[in-house]
């Protein structure tokens, strides 16, 4: 699985540096807040890995049958989701 890339660079940045705001802030907050905080951010902060075109197709091509039903009980257009 290709690894997640941060969406900016700079959150990343302050995340991972000393920085004087970090450490006004730091004493306000219990640590296990802090930590809590740091984590949700960064992992907000990740983009999702692209799917290759051809995962993409087995995929649809796997699911096509299931989607197709799904439509058809819901009652609405899927059509976007068989689009290679």
């Amino acid at each position: 699985q290709a690894p997640r890339l941060p969406k900016n660079k700079a959150l990343e940045s302050f995340l991972n540096q000393p920085h004087p705001v970090k450490s006004i802030l730091s004493p306000l907050l219990p640590t296990s807040l802090r930590d809590k905080l740091v984590n949700k951010i960064r992992y907000l902060n990740r983009g999702k890995p692209k799917l290759s075109p051809a995962v993409r197709k087995q995929l649809i091509e796997f699911y096509r049958e299931d989607i197709l039903q799904l439509q058809d009980l819901i009652g609405r257009d899927l059509s976007q989701w068989l689009k290679s």
